[in-house]
C-alpha cells in the first residue's frame, strides 16, 4: 500500500486506488501517514482531528474512526494499536512525503559534499512526487492539515533552491532557470536565497535593470517588514553586475519569519488544553 499526501490525498494498494471518504477519516490516515511504522498518540489524533471541538467520549469516538480506517485500507493489519498510540504499518517509502524528505536531504548532502550530478537526480526525483499543493482539500478541514501542508511547501521551496544550484553547478544557465526562480519568490517573496539567484538570473538574461529594480524593493521590503537589511550574498548578485548598492549590509543569517520543525512529521499543537502534546516522532 502506498499513501500520498503531497497533493490531494492518495490511498494505492498495488493498482487498486482506495477511497478514504470524509475530511476526519481523511486527517486520521494523513496524521498517521506522517509518523509511518511510529505510534502516534491517542490524544495527538484527537487533537488534530477535532482540534478544540473535542467530543466528550473522544476515546470512544477515535476507536470508531479508527475502526472505518481500517475497512477503507481492506484486509491486512494496516493499523496498529498498543499502549503508544495508533501506528500505520508502512515503511516510509510507501509514504511521499516521507519520501520527498529523504530524498531532499540526500540531494542537499550531495550537493554540499560536491557531487552536483547526483544532487540534480535525487532533487529531480523529490520534486516529481509532488502532485499538487500538499494534503489538498483537507488543508479547510483541520488545523493539523493547514500546518503540516505550510511544513511541506517550505521545504519544498528549500529543496527547490537546491535543485536550482545544482543544475547551475552542472553547468545549466542561469537565464534558463529564470521561471522557476520567479515562480518561488512569488510564493516567499521575502526568501534571500531565491532573491540572490533571481537577480543573477535576471542578469545574466540581460535584464540588469530589472534585477536593480527588484533588488531596491525587495531592500525596502525587508526594512518595513522585517527592520532587516540585505545580507552580504543579496547584496553581492547585484554589486558584482558593475553598481555598488549594498552599501550599509552586514553578514547575517537569513531572517527567520516561522518555526520550522525538524520533521513533516511533528503535528503541530492545535489544543490549549493539549500544549504539550505532539505527534510522536520518535
Amino acid at each position: 500500500m502506498q499513501v500520498g499526501v503531497l497533493g490531494a490525498l492518495q490511498v494505492r494498494r498495488g493498482d487498486e486506488a482506495l477511497e478514504v471518504a470524509g475530511g476526519r477519516l481523511g486527517t486520521l490516515l494523513a496524521c498517521l501517514a506522517l509518523s509511518a511504522g511510529r505510534p502516534v498518540p491517542r490524544d495527538t489524533l484527537i487533537d488534530a482531528i477535532w482540534d478544540v471541538a473535542t467530543p466528550s467520549d473522544a476515546g470512544h469516538s477515535l476507536q470508531a474512526l479508527v475502526s472505518r480506517l481500517r475497512r477503507a485500507l481492506g484486509p491486512g493489519d494496516w493499523i496498529g494499536s498498543s499502549a503508544a498510540g495508533y501506528t500505520l504499518a508502512l515503511s516510509a517509502e510507501a509514504v511521499d512525503a516521507l519520501l520527498f524528505e529523504e530524498l531532499a536531504a540526500r540531494g542537499g548532502e550531495a550537493l554540499r559534499a560536491g557531487d552536483a550530478p547526483a544532487a540534480l537526480a535525487m532533487l529531480t526525483e523529490a520534486d516529481a512526487l509532488w502532485r499538487g499543493p500538499a494534503l489538498g482539500d483537507l488543508v479547510a478541514a483541520a488545523p493539523f492539515a493547514r500546518d503540516a501542508a505550510a511544513r511541506l511547501e517550505d521545504r519544498r521551496r528549500a529543496a527547490a533552491v537546491d535543485r536550482i544550484d545544482a543544475a547551475l553547478a552542472t553547468g545549466a544557465a542561469p537565464a534558463s532557470l529564470l521561471r522557476q526562480l520567479d515562480d518561488l519568490a512569488a510564493a516567499d517573496p521575502l526568501n534571500e536565497r531565491v532573491a540572490a539567484r533571481r537577480l543573477r538570473a535576471l542578469a545574466a538574461a540581460g535584464r540588469s535593470a530589472d534585477a536593480l529594480r527588484a533588488y531596491e524593493a525587495l531592500r525596502r521590503q525587508l526594512d518595513d517588514e522585517l527592520g532587516a537589511v540585505p545580507s552580504a550574498e543579496l547584496a553581492g548578485s547585484t554589486a558584482r553586475r558593475g553598481r555598488r548598492i549594498g552599501r550599509g549590509c552586514r553578514q547575517r543569517p537569513p531572517p527567520s519569519r516561522r518555526h520550522v520543525a525538524s520533521s513533516p512529521t511533528a503535528c503541530p499543537r492545535t489544543s490549549p488544553s493539549r500544549a504539550a502534546r505532539t505527534c510522536a516522532s520518535a
